[in-house]
């Protein structure tokens, strides 16, 4: 992996250096398993509407780095190592360290209570690899397939039946590392990519943002580690597929068989563009107020708990 990683970064040295902007538009879709009752089926749909919108947005530029998420869009600043949270509907907005940024999300969730604790403990997690190694051509870019399987096992007694309370299979395509010397975006990309990485210490604040879920914990830092160590690959396409056995189990839904998927998520680049980016897209617009990531999550998670189906 060491040596996968230094040959890339050799390799981006040896091209032009990064001055092109690039922004990536993706696609996602949910689909449902159609087993399910049609007014659970709606709920679920809402609240997954609030949380995964239709389309996200990712834009380079001198540095700095814009994603649109949901309701809250971030700006990094990888000079200054800055994280600068942006909300969008409250009008609001935060700059914070990014060496502090972890702190500060993990610090807003709010205090669980002891009967919550309680089952949260008693919920076992773990990861593994699942078959991989596929390969598919994405927007004219060849991508090979990185698969991982997280179970979360659930407490057993009091009428509960025993097995996994929730399996979610993942599959990451990303760009092969010979494609960045191809294709001048998926190049410049991958040089943000190194940037980001190298100022926003990712695995350190998974590790601190997921500390209440181990399992969870190590299997996404060890995902951005393979990401780190392929050169700040590009990602092409997610696709989840999340069962719930125990829910299947109980109710006889998806289809009677506990291990089909309940819901299937999947998040696909529709477009790639190195048009130039205005600079106002990595500043805050004019008349937002200034407070604390804290706050800004606090009001924007009440508002998603708060959504159908959640």
């Amino acid at each position: 992996m060491k040596r996968k990683y230094l040959s890339l970064a050799l390799a981006l040295l040896a091209v032009p250096a990064l001055d092109a902007d690039v922004t990536l538009r993706y696609e996602t879709k949910t689909t449902l398993n159609p087993s399910l009752p049609p007014q659970i089926a709606e709920a679920m749909m809402k609240g997954l509407s609030v949380t995964l919108p239709q389309m996200s947005v990712q834009q380079f530029r001198n540095g700095k780095l814009f994603y649109s998420q949901a309701k809250v869009n971030l700006i990094v600043d990888t000079a200054k190592r800055e994280i600068t949270m942006v909300d969008i509907e409250g009008k609001r907005y935060a700059t914070i360290p990014a060496d502090q940024y972890a702190s500060a999300v993990s610090g807003s969730t709010p205090e669980l209570p002891a009967q919550a604790k309680s089952m949260l403990g008693a919920i076992k997690m773990h990861a593994e690899p699942a078959p991989g190694g596929a390969t598919a051509t994405i927007q004219g870019i060849q991508a090979e397939d990185h698969a991982l399987v997280i179970t979360m096992d659930g407490p057993t007694g009091q009428g509960l039946p025993g097995g996994p309370m929730v399996r979610m299979t993942m599959h990451i395509w990303v760009a092969k590392g010979s494609e960045a010397l191809r294709v001048q975006a998926l190049r410049e990309v991958s040089g943000y990519n190194l940037m980001a990485m190298e100022a926003l210490s990712p695995v350190a604040t998974i590790e601190k943002m997921f500390q209440q879920f181990p399992g969870m914990g190590d299997a996404l830092t060890g995902l951005q580690k393979d990401a780190m160590a392929g050169g700040g690959s590009v990602m092409l396409r997610m696709q989840l597929d999340m069962a719930v056995p125990m829910m299947a189990a109980l109710t006889g839904q998806a289809g009677g068989d506990p291990n089909a998927p309940m819901v299937q998520i999947t998040q696909e680049l529709a477009q790639m563009s190195t048009e130039a980016v205005a600079d106002s897209v990595f500043q805050v617009p004019e008349g937002y107020q200034a407070a604390t990531v804290g706050e800004i999550l606090k009001s924007t998670t009440a508002g998603m708990a708060a959504a159908p189906g959640k």
